[in-house]
């Protein structure tokens, strides 16, 4: 050690002396002047002349990351710009860059000093590295510096993936204290006039606030703190705004302590932005303007692009990076050790395997199968997992994976980053060459023309705890959303504003009101080991969207009026049922209805949001008189046969009114669809509804009781119910009419897709219903004439029975014809029944209260003709699957 410098001292503004070891390491405040000396002492006692030695002494620093360069370039250029040196030193390309005397003062404030940087210090007699050396490491307050994205000034797209770098100096050099951060992406110029953390939460675009550590050292030779990530620019922070956005950062250093943490430090980067387009570099210690003109490296910029346009970009982004690394197929067992057996994936309930290598059929490859599922805003797990992995202890070649990388990798498993397309002809052949480990194996060979893909993840804007994550060693989980398009007529939108028009947008149902392939959205994952490299797990996302619509036609109050014939009254009871259905003149006076209206309403489902519209009351007049009398007529021919059947013995020959309705065609229509499984798995748009009819059309007509005597079951029955009830009044002559209600109703329900048709898991329904209502009653033959109303002193009258008695029964049959699917054998059926459903007969006596003029119910009885009869069931026959 010539001229023998073993040590030096360090003084600080304080006075405080601290002895200097060689290679230690010492932290510079700014605060303090901080000067380092050697004396007498610090000289070796072999040294013959220690004054000389110590006025002689050399000093020189050089920033330690440079240190291992400068020995062997001589680079003057790397050395710490000092002065004072008069004879040039040759070694480690030191020249003049020295400083002569027995001390020398650092002050950290200086141009040449970097916060954080470890430099190296070198005390000498003749040249650096022969004397002594030492470390120090200028410091100032804890501070957060800079941020900055990479190529700021360059306009991104949604979709892409931005690097960005935050510094921190200070905080991870405080003894005894630890930090945290919490990192806000907030939208300019909104974001620069916040100051307090609840606006930052309420602002920030990010799903979830980032948070981290500041740890405690920042590396070997630099002691500041630069936390580098990236992230995904989301079409969500767009929100329908068509204009160029731009997005700047807030950073928050928070205190732990026992009690939680405290905030110290906040620094809004869109009110105090880190000027100039800048990027590190090392050669200088600083941070270095790459474009020479005023920038902002705190924020970035993001495109108008509107959100179709970056949809269909996004997808054409995907299908292209499919395309360029391949999927390979395989038709037979291959058998390297580093593999897997089966690919199977997984979401909810639903579980597709499309890989086996064992598989029973032979077919080992069903890569070319998608995955769908039915998504919305919410993310959606899906599990991607391999069976029988072998990766780790086993030979792996790392077939089509970077020189020295492995399967066992995770990342290699499961490509998320780029990948290695294998090489092939124009005609899509795959080039293979025999392994040479393995026996009867045929290996695929790298395309290196081609080169790596694009990142996976950033092509799919895909972010680590947020899109993907890994489970275990053999399973990868997507955690995806479908993006909807909330915005309507976009285009036209951009022409007039930039901002959001949320009237018009709010209409942006309507863009899923046709459900197809067209609007599902393609993700994929490669999943590689030497066996099988490059098998592509694609997954298709189709929205959660379902649309329901009711139509419905009615016509208002229906037909009504009067039938007029004359005939024979009946006297006594009857003698017997060969009776003579007279044909008499019928004449019928038919009021029409005016008004059809009709109700259109509709209600889509997105995400469990409703939507609903409604078009209701909407008329329109049409002349409905011809279609009135013919419906009547052509009811009235049926009940009068022609031809005698026999006398009645009920004559009278008196005229009696008695009155019809026909309730015209009352409509009802319904249709949903959605997305939803098909038998192959496939999500394609399900259709499922049916039409009511209620009535399809109804008839009412009060005729003759007695001709029909015999034809309608039970009219006899009811008939002789009504006697009974009234013989005490067998002094009075009867004469006895009816009713007759018909109403059909049906019902028709369906389920189908296209790739099932109508044979699908859902249930085809259809269920005819045929009402039969049956009215009789008699009247007194007593008449009493009540005084109505006073016309120029004349006082007309009414005629009314003294008493009347009338009897009402119900029933239906229905016809059902029900296709639908057998869980248990997995096959279709049909099953058709006939019901008659029960009947029942009410007796009710009315006599007339002539203190009231209305008539008062002074006997009911209430009787059932017969419970419900199943006349024909087939139960389930199953369908001939073709």
């Amino acid at each position: 050690m010539a001229r023998g410098i073993k040590k030096c001292y360090w003084k600080t503004t304080n006075g405080t002396i601290y002895t200097v070891a060689e290679g230690g390491e010492y932290q510079l405040n700014a605060d303090e002047l901080n000067e380092f000396y050697v004396d007498e002492s610090c000289i070796d006692d072999s040294s013959k002349n220690k004054k000389a030695t110590v006025d002689g002494a050399r000093w020189a620093f050089i920033y330690n990351g440079f240190f291992p360069a400068v020995q062997k370039s001589n680079d003057n250029s790397l050395w710490g710009n000092l002065t004072g040196g008069t004879a040039p030193v040759n070694k480690w390309g030191l020249g003049t860059k020295y400083k002569t005397g027995s001390s020398i003062r650092f002050a950290p404030a200086g141009d040449h000093f970097y916060f954080g940087f470890k430099q190296r210090v070198e005390v000498f007699s003749f040249e650096p590295g022969s004397g002594f050396y030492f470390y120090i490491v200028p410091v100032t307050k804890s501070n957060i510096l800079y941020a900055y994205f990479t190529e700021s000034e360059r306009i991104r797209r949604y979709g892409e993936t931005i690097p960005y770098q935050i510094a921190f100096h200070g905080y991870n050099l405080e003894k005894g204290k630890d930090y945290s951060v919490k990192m806000y992406l907030l939208e300019k110029p909104t974001g620069a006039v916040l100051h307090e953390t609840k606006d930052f939460e309420a602002h920030n675009v990010w799903e979830k606030i980032k948070v981290f550590d500041i740890p405690r050292t920042g590396g070997g030779d630099d002691f500041n703190v630069r936390m580098s990530g990236s992230f995904p620019i989301d079409i969500a922070w767009k929100k329908g705004e068509n204009r160029e956005k731009e997005f700047s950062l807030v950073v928050e250093v928070y205190r732990k302590d026992k009690n939680g943490q405290t905030l110290v430090k906040t620094k809004n980067f869109a009110a105090e932005p880190t000027m100039d387009l800048v990027q590190y570099d090392p050669t200088l210690l600083q941070l270095r303007d790459l474009d020479n003109k005023p920038s902002e490296s705190s924020r970035f910029l993001v495109s108008s692009e509107l959100m179709d346009q970056y949809l269909k970009r996004m997808e054409a982004q995907k299908a292209n990076q499919l395309q360029f690394i391949g999927d390979i197929r395989y038709t037979h067992k291959e058998f390297d050790p580093c593999g897997y057996s089966t690919i199977t994936v997984k979401s909810d309930d639903t579980e597709l395997i499309i890989f086996d290598e064992d598989a029973a059929d032979k077919v080992i490859d069903r890569t070319a199968q998608t995955f769908d599922i039915i998504a919305g805003d919410a993310r959606k797990e899906i599990s991607i997992k391999v069976g029988k992995l072998t990766t780790k202890g086993v030979l792996c070649n790392g077939l089509l994976l970077e020189a020295g990388q492995k399967h066992a990798d995770q990342k290699n498993l499961f490509q998320v980053d780029k990948v290695q397309p294998a090489l092939r002809l124009n005609g899509g052949v795959y080039i293979t060459q025999p392994d040479i480990s393995q026996k009867d194996d045929q290996d695929v060979q790298p395309d290196t023309a081609k080169g790596l893909s694009n990142d996976v993840s950033e092509t799919q804007d895909w972010q680590l705890n947020r899109d993907y994550k890994f489970t275990g060693d053999d399973e990868a989980i997507l955690m995806l959303r479908y993006v909807y398009n909330k915005t309507v007529l976009e285009n036209l939108q951009s022409k007039v504003s930039t901002q959001n028009n949320s009237a018009i947008n709010s209409l942006w149902v309507f863009n899923y009101f046709i459900l197809n392939e067209q609007v599902s959205q393609s993700y994929f994952l490669p999943v590689s080991t030497c066996r099988y490299p490059n098998q592509l797990v694609k997954v298709r996302l189709f929205p959660d969207v379902e649309w329901e619509i009711a139509f419905m036609v009615t016509v208002g109050r229906g037909y009504s009026g009067k039938i007029r014939y004359e005939r024979e009254r009946m006297e006594g009871h009857h003698r017997g049922y060969d009776f003579k259905y007279l044909k008499d003149d019928l004449h019928v006076e038919a009021t029409q209805t005016s008004n059809l209206g009709w109700s259109l309403k509709g209600k889509c489902v997105e995400n469990g949001n409703e939507h609903t519209l409604g078009l209701e009351n909407v008329k329109k007049t049409i002349d409905t008189a011809v279609y009135a009398f013919d419906m009547v007529h052509e009811g009235l021919q049926v009940l009068n046969p022609q031809g005698g059947v026999g006398q009645s013995a009920a004559v009278s020959k008196r005229v009696i009114e008695i009155d019809f309705a026909i309730d015209p065609p009352n409509l009802g229509f319904a249709l949903g669809w959605k997305f939803g499984a098909a038998s192959t798995k496939s999500i394609v748009p399900i259709y499922t509804g049916g039409l009511r009819a209620d009535p399809l059309i109804g008839l009412t007509i009060s005729v003759d009781l007695v001709p029909l005597i015999g034809k309608i079951p039970y009219v006899g029955a009811i008939v002789r119910a009504i006697i009974s009830v009234i013989e005490y009044l067998s002094d009075s002559d009867i004469y006895i009419t009816f009713e007759v209600a018909q109403a059909v109703k049906v019902n028709l329900s369906l389920s189908y897709n296209k790739i099932d048709g109508f044979r699908n898991k859902g249930q085809q329904k259809v269920e005819y219903e045929v009402a039969i209502t049956i009215k009789a009653g008699c009247k007194s033959n007593d008449v009493i004439m009540i005084p109505t109303v006073t016309r120029g002193g004349v006082t007309e009258t009414t005629e009314m029975e003294k008493w009347k008695v009338e009897g009402a029964a119900s029933t239906t049959f229905t016809f059902t014809e029900e296709v639908g699917y057998n869980l248990n054998t997995g096959k279709q059926y049909k099953e058709s029944s006939v019901v008659w459903n029960p009947a029942s007969i009410t007796i009710t006596c009315y006599e007339l209260l002539l203190s009231k003029v209305t008539y008062n119910p002074s006997y009911s009885n209430k009787m059932k003709l017969f419970d419900d009869k199943t006349l024909y069931k087939s139960g389930k026959i199953e369908l001939n699957e073709k």
